[in-house]
């Protein structure tokens, strides 16, 4: 899976110090929330979608809502989501 953006996996940003393994990739996340929620957002997409895998993510925005696109075999969706503080999932809305 390719990660769009530079620094956290969710945020971009530099501090921290956390790695996960997500789709087969190793992710650097600034905190367990940013792992918790970007792990969190790439099931859900999946599931939305009825993906197995997915190839790319790219995620913009910040803690008041931010738009991730997915990529899987060709196809493209975009959703707006909103995290809580414990990294789930408050809001989660297709938008293309």
């Amino acid at each position: 899976m390719l990660v769009e953006g530079s620094g956290c996996a969710l945020c971009g940003a530099s501090w921290g110090n956390v790695w996960r393994d997500v789709e087969g990739t190793r992710l650097f996340f600034c905190c367990e929330v940013c792992a918790v929620g970007f792990t969190n957002f790439v099931e859900r997409a999946k599931r939305d979608a009825g993906w197995s895998k997915v190839d790319r993510v790219r995620i913009v925005g910040d803690f008041r809502g931010r738009k991730g696109s997915v990529e899987s075999g060709g196809e493209r969706r975009v959703y707006f989501f909103t995290l809580n503080s414990d990294g789930s999932l408050r809001t989660f809305l297709r938008t293309e």
